[in-house]
């Protein structure tokens, strides 16, 4: 806020300024002497309040970085009114996209304030393809082996299912030695072994004899 003294020749205001307008940043009571000439005259005070900002925050429900699928609640400070940058005017916003999000917080005042940057990741699911080689029509004395096909490439945990359930101690990313016994519906699932345990379950491969 600027305050501005009458035309003079000299001036000293409250706060040991010497200048005809100062600009105030602190709450208070100023006043200013004005000289002209030989004559002195002091103006009559007037408060000047500075309301304080709002801290403007962002607290997060959750892990920022997660899989494909999951979300995060974020959360700003009080005030009375919000902005994110999404565009959202509530206090809380659920996100389920990878972005840098920011949140402006008004108070009671009008006085705002922007909040720090929050950086949500999200990591893809791996894409997964079931298939069979070299048959998916079994007939006595014929053997086949099921591939999980995992893209990207890495380090995976395989779980096979057959007709929905678990196949014991099947945790290759080939399933071998399928024969005229074993006909049925197959699913696998793969899991990162690192970083994040993002996930995904094949479409079901049917094997049959007809």
């Amino acid at each position: 806020m600027t305050l501005t003294a009458n035309s003079g020749t000299s001036y000293l205001w409250s706060n040991g300024a010497t200048t005809q307008a100062i600009n105030v940043s602190t709450s208070g009571s100023y006043t200013v002497t004005v000289t002209s000439g030989s004559c002195t005259s002091t103006s009559p005070a007037i408060t000047v309040t500075v309301n304080a900002l709002p801290a403007a925050t962002i607290s997060a429900g959750g892990p920022l970085s997660f899989c494909q699928g999951g979300n995060v609640t974020l959360t700003a400070s009080a005030g009375t009114s919000w902005l994110w940058s999404t565009g959202a005017t509530t206090q809380s916003i659920v996100t389920a996209n990878a972005g840098s999000y920011t949140v402006t917080v008004t108070n009671a005042n009008g006085c705002s304030a922007t909040s720090s940057a929050t950086n949500v990741s999200v990591s893809p699911n791996p894409l997964l393809t079931l298939s069979a080689s070299p048959y998916t029509k079994l007939y006595p004395g014929l053997i086949t082996t099921l591939s999980a096909n995992v893209n990207p490439p890495g380090s995976y945990i395989y779980t096979w299912f057959k007709n929905n359930v678990l196949v014991p101690g099947a945790s290759a990313a080939t399933l071998t030695g399928i024969d005229i016994t074993d006909l049925g519906s197959y699913t696998v699932n793969v899991i990162n072994s690192t970083g994040l345990p993002c996930s995904n379950t094949s479409a079901a491969l049917v094997i049959g004899d007809s």
